[in-house]
């Protein structure tokens, strides 16, 4: 399982089929008997039947075994519907879906009111990825039979994959009704409640699937990812370290551990548990995980070469291409910066970042109304990039457009509040337009959010200056100097 991994998904199997085809050895017998067979013939009949039975044994000598019942064994009905269920099984265990297929269909028509070969021939089509025609099995299955719950289970999870999330809802419900001890049906209801971000949900349903089932791996791995994802690391990690301990292959239970250890700020343990799945997969997406964190240590180099074996995974893959290109950007290698988060913005047009990167990488190549196109369509996307608004108002600054940077700078204010930069570049749109009091009622709030604020203090300065604030003007200014001694030549 992967980094990028599903909801958990586990099948049921009704118990009442064991109890059903165990018996059949001795129903041949009584067949063999009933054709007057002598009774080492019997005794023969009885051990091709255990053989065919054995789910253990070499699926040629079981379809041998079984192909000797059918044609020997006197069977009718509902044991002849088992001998071709045990044939279907043995073939399909050696990929003959053709004659499983086959015998599938016999089953069925050796006895059209038994459920369990509906039941199988399901299970069979959805392998297949046939989901719908999946669907009419089970349903007639359920019809025959309506008190196992592997039945109810597995019709969910083929509901679940063709997207009918409310109908696998009620399945899997109606499976913890006939068996409230039945972890899957528990572990598959966590998975539509984690993907519909149902956390609490998803975290009770998993406390009881482990409960009744402390051995699967999966189970600790999606409660890890709950708990994550809820933004509790702490617990997370606990759960993430159990599945690895059962499972340590579990490539996807290294993702989220890095991730969980990454936000608990363990960047190093992050780093070698994306570098494990990667190891155990080459095409996981810890990959990008850990070229995250290499571009944050500037490490700009292994990033981009982990980005390249990411891209070369899935060459589609448009978040792949837009974090390229940042690591482009920090690199200073604009050119290449701008190509991957063009072809990002054809992959995925709606991808709002991919137009404010390559919006900044413009302006940082003096391109500015190009920048300015981008975002423009980074905010008609995302009408809340705070980002988007503070990089067009200082375009619109430079440009000395000043309405529309005032009204971009009060935008991103609105939306980020704490951010002294904000708040300190509309001071620089009211001192330029003479707004004194306003400038200085800005700047204030920069150097509220950030005391040593140097240059805020010194425009503040200015601005004190211009409206006759002489001694709060001289303060202002001893500070700034004491601050950054460069400002004596002036700043902006």
């Amino acid at each position: 399982m992967e980094g990028k991994h599903e909801s958990p998904r586990r099948r049921g199997t009704a118990p009442l089929i064991v109890a059903l085809i165990v018996a059949l050895g001795a129903s041949a017998a009584c067949g063999a008997q009933a054709r007057t067979l002598t009774s080492s013939g019997a005794s023969d009949m009885s051990m091709r039947g255990q053989l065919c039975g054995d789910k253990h044994g070499a699926a040629d000598e079981r379809i041998r075994a079984c192909s000797t019942m059918i044609k020997d064994g006197g069977l009718r009905g509902r044991d002849l519907a088992n001998t071709y269920l045990h044939r279907a099984r043995a073939a399909h265990s050696v990929h003959d879906n053709e004659d499983a297929a086959r015998d599938l269909d016999l089953a069925i028509k050796a006895d059209e009111h038994y459920a369990v070969p509906y039941f199988e021939r399901a299970d069979f089509r959805a392998d297949g990825g046939d989901n719908r025609s999946a669907l009419a099995d089970y349903d007639r299955a359920i019809q025959l039979k309506a008190t196992y719950p592997e039945f109810f289970i597995n019709r969910g999870n083929a509901h679940k994959d063709l997207g009918n999330k409310d109908a696998a809802l009620v399945d899997y419900g109606k499976a913890i009704e006939l068996d409230p001890k039945s972890a899957a049906a528990y572990f598959n209801r966590s998975g539509l409640y984690l993907k519909d971000d149902k956390l609490d949900a998803a975290v009770q349903d998993l406390d009881r699937a482990i409960e009744l089932d402390p051995y699967n791996p999966e189970e600790f791995y999606a409660r890890g990812t709950a708990l994550l994802k809820k933004g509790d690391s702490g617990k997370a990690l606990k759960d993430l370290d159990e599945a690895l301990r059962m499972r340590p292959s579990f490539t996807a239970a290294f993702v989220a551990r890095g991730r969980a250890l990454e936000s608990l700020g363990e960047t190093d343990r992050a780093l070698a548990d994306y570098s494990e799945a990667i190891n155990l997969n080459p095409a996981s997406p810890a990959l990008e995980s850990r070229a995250r964190l290499l571009i944050a240590k500037g490490d700009f180099d292994e990033a981009i070469k982990d980005l390249d074996q990411a891209i070369a995974n899935d060459p589609t893959n448009a978040g792949v291409l837009n974090n390229r290109g940042v690591a482009y950007v920090s690199r200073q290698d604009y050119a290449s910066a701008v190509a991957d988060f063009t072809r990002a913005t054809e992959l995925a047009p709606v991808l709002a970042d991919a137009w404010f990167n390559r919006g900044s990488a413009y302006e940082k190549m003096k391109s500015p109304d190009r920048a300015l196109h981008d975002y423009d369509q980074a905010i008609k996307l995302n009408s809340r990039y705070a980002a988007a608004y503070f990089n067009r108002g200082g375009i619109h600054l430079t440009q000395k457009h000043y309405t529309p940077s005032l009204e971009d700078y009060s935008r991103a204010i609105e939306l980020m509040p704490t951010d002294a930069a904000a708040w300190f570049k509309r001071g620089n749109v009211h001192l330029d337009l003479h707004e004194f009091e306003s400038a200085a009622a800005d700047y204030g709030e920069a150097i509220r959010i950030e005391p040593d604020h140097a240059v805020a203090l010194y425009n503040r300065s200015i601005a004190y200056a211009r409206v006759g604030k002489r001694t709060l003007s001289a303060q202002d200014y001893a500070r700034a100097i004491k601050l950054d001694p460069t400002l004596a030549k002036g700043a902006r």
